[in-house]
């Protein structure tokens, strides 16, 4: 088993077998770097057998006292020996190492037209994964220059990316790193899924989202649904005009709009009860201070069935739902 084993891993054991004393004094004569490798590996560690243990041990040309014992390991041992080399505040940030996520150090030097050039030979899903790790606007400039038929795979991939091994994300990393080189110039997390899809297509001009959109319905009409659900909320009822309020205002049951208000942000409130008469306004209020306790449930249906009313009211024409970044004249 040794012999799969990566040097970062093998690293990880014989410290594992050394104990937390010794351990922990190696540790002190270790880069910053070199923790950062070997930390995530600590946590990682389950049970080791005493065969894994004596193969690392005879790489390293030494052998251990007690060949009886067996060692586990995993988070609690990382910390308590990251605790023992790096006493106080001195080991905080080191300490924070075990639980923070893995980056892509690699973006930070890539802009969108680079690191869709380095994408355009990859695999799907490989671009999937990077694409996770963009900040969404980064991640919308990057999928508007890919090719458009591979668009809506790509946010599939992406809405269904589950766990990813760390070394897979480190040797992505390397790989990127490299690739800028040449151009002169991760712990299992779940990083896609259907909020990541809309944040980027959110990010997007409307045009561009609604033909990614369209043709991600065409190859899976579920996840199309439920990204653009994820897209629009009932806190975005702000961005609809006075006219589309009042369409909606027209659509829905006043029964149902008091429900939605029950914890409707001041904003959206505001807005709704701004397009009422005074005497309108004043029964409204009245009628929504009678309803008494609900439940969340019921509040939260409330409003989304009045969002899928704004959804529908703007798929027809009828009404403008306008973006942060978008103005009007």
């Amino acid at each position: 088993m040794a012999k799969t084993l990566d040097s970062k891993e093998k690293v990880a054991i014989l410290l594992l077998a050394l104990g937390e004393d010794i351990a922990a004094d190696i540790f002190k004569n270790l880069s910053e770097q070199d923790i950062k490798k070997i930390a995530p590996r600590l946590s990682q560690l389950k049970q080791v057998d005493q065969k894994t243990i004596d193969l690392v041990f005879s790489e390293f040309y030494q052998l251990l006292s007690d060949p009886t014992r067996a060692y586990q390991s995993g988070a609690n041992y990382a910390k308590t020996l990251l605790e023992k080399a790096f006493p106080g505040e001195q080991g905080d940030s080191i300490r924070e190492l075990i639980s923070a996520p893995p980056e892509l150090t690699a973006l930070l030097d890539l802009d969108a037209p680079r690191l869709a050039n380095l994408m355009a030979s990859e695999h799907p899903q490989t671009i999937a994964l990077i694409l996770a790790f963009c900040p969404p606007k980064l991640a919308a400039d990057t999928l508007s220059r890919l090719p458009e038929a591979l668009q809506p795979s790509l946010m599939i991939r992406l809405a269904h990316l589950g766990p990813v091994d760390p070394q897979v994300i480190e040797d992505i990393d390397q790989h990127l790193k490299e690739e800028v080189a040449k151009m002169g110039g991760l712990r299992s997390m779940k990083l896609g899924g259907s909020d990541k899809v809309a944040k980027i297509l959110a990010a997007m001009g409307k045009a561009s989202s609604e033909k990614i959109l369209d043709d991600l319905a065409d190859q899976n009409q579920a996840i199309a649904e439920e990204v653009r659900g994820l897209m629009f909320t009932f806190q975005d009822l702000v961005k609809v005009s006075d006219k589309g309020i009042q369409l909606i205002l027209q659509k829905v049951d006043q029964k149902l709009l008091m429900v939605a208000m029950k914890t409707a942000p001041d904003a959206v409130r505001e807005h709704f009860l701004g397009q009422m008469s005074e005497r309108a306004r004043k029964r409204f209020e009245e009628d929504c201070e009678s309803l008494g306790k609900l439940k969340l449930s019921e509040v939260e249906a409330a409003q989304a069935e009045i969002t899928s009313v704004a959804q529908a009211l703007e798929q027809s024409g009828d009404l403008t739902i306008t973006s942060e970044d978008e103005v009007y004249v």
